[in-house]
């Protein structure tokens, strides 16, 4: 079941990136319904050891919202909403300071960054950034240095520190599953471009020598790829009557 499911990741969680001990674990996870045995140890080693699971908790750390993405640049508190971080595309230049004391951006980048990672929108593709005084050229230089402050690297490290070899046979050059699900992600529900997605995938396959860049982006992602696998896959789970 999805509630199953999601418990079972909740442990992987817990375990690998919230470092607490499999005994942690298992009580709290246990006796959480009448009719449930407990969680025994052999049980939660399985769930630990689980490929699928750790893809799946690799995925859940890996993929970024645009609205996440957007309150990592700014370092802002993950509980900020999108209304509010909208509001500061129309607010006054002095209702942005805090903002920009905390981030380190100022007034003018910060709403570039906004427009840029949370409403999606190109510094070269018209509309552009409204009413913004940067040039394309300065755009440009601005959101290079945005990736080079993505977390993408860094939880791609942590993941594999914490799952002390587990995780990293399961996603390497020839282990796609991770990196296309992440990719399918980013381009049918977040609508980015394949540049987007390799700056976000690319640094963290290379930690485990797999390729996500344009020309492996265009294989999965071009002529819907992605989309007839998982119409194909659908039909052998829920019968040829699945549309």
């Amino acid at each position: 079941t999805v509630e199953e499911h999601n418990r079972r990741l909740l442990a992987a969680r817990l375990f690998y990136m919230d470092g607490w001990t499999a005994k942690e674990v298992a009580d709290t996870l246990s006796g959480t319904r009448p009719t449930e045995k407990p969680l025994t140890s052999a049980d939660l080693d399985v769930w630990l050891q689980d490929a699928g699971n750790l893809r799946h908790m690799a995925y859940s750390e890996l993929h970024y919202s645009p609205l996440a993405l957007c309150l990592h640049l700014l370092k802002l508190p993950p509980e900020t909403s999108e209304a509010q971080l909208g509001l500061l595309l129309s607010a006054p230049d002095e209702a942005l300071a805090s903002f920009s004391d905390a981030s380190g951006w100022t007034h003018t980048e910060l709403r570039a960054i906004v427009w840029r990672y949370l409403r999606n929108v190109s510094c070269t593709l018209p509309p552009g950034i409204p009413n913004c005084s940067l040039s394309i050229s300065e755009l440009e230089q601005l959101f290079v240095k945005c990736v080079d402050n993505f977390p993408f690297l860094y939880v791609m490290q942590t993941l594999l520190y914490v799952t002390q070899g587990r995780l990293q046979p399961l996603c390497e050059q020839k282990k796609t599953g991770l990196w296309r699900r992440l990719s399918f992600q980013y381009c049918y529900r977040d609508a980015l471009t394949h540049k987007d997605i390799q700056d976000r995938l690319g640094p963290a396959a290379h930690l485990v020598e797999a390729k996500v860049n344009l020309t492996v982006l265009q294989g999965w992602l071009s002529s819907g790829r992605l989309l007839n696998q998982l119409a194909e896959t659908c039909k052998k789970m829920y019968g040829e009557g699945w549309s």
